[in-house]
């Protein structure tokens, strides 16, 4: 018997709820977000790629601190949600992209930092800094 996929790793639920999602997570989720960037503590010159990165609450928050931030996620919806919260806070390096993060469109070696909402996307250290 095969099991089936959880919904959370399908795109037509988080289709479904970006809008809302993407108010809500900023109240939850920024906090951490803003914990996790002074702990990580990338360079100011770094480039930082965020996987499943959803409306954005990690990338938004890194933004201001680092040289340049790709977020990708699945849900062209959620993508949505993160430009506009971008464009809102005038964040021009700052790129969003629909595409799958378990098959990163990326060469090795472009990005010092990654995070990885659901799984690591790289390997490391476990501080989120890819290794080689």
């Amino acid at each position: 018997m095969t099991a089936k996929p959880s919904p959370m790793s399908m795109k037509e639920p988080w289709e479904l709820v970006a809008e809302g999602y993407a108010g809500e997570a900023s109240l939850v989720m920024t906090h951490f977000s803003r914990r996790a960037s002074e702990i990580l503590a990338p360079a100011p010159d770094a480039r930082v790629l965020d996987v499943a990165a959803g409306p954005g609450t990690l990338a938004l928050e890194l933004a201001p601190r680092v040289r340049e931030v790709t977020a990708i996620d699945f849900s062209e919806r959620m993508v949505s949600e993160l430009l506009k919260a971008a464009t809102l806070a005038s964040l021009c390096n700052l790129h969003a992209m629909v595409g799958d993060g378990q098959a990163l469109p990326f060469g090795e070696g472009e990005f010092e930092w990654c995070a990885a909402a659901r799984r690591s996307c790289c390997s490391g250290t476990g501080s989120g800094k890819p290794s080689g």
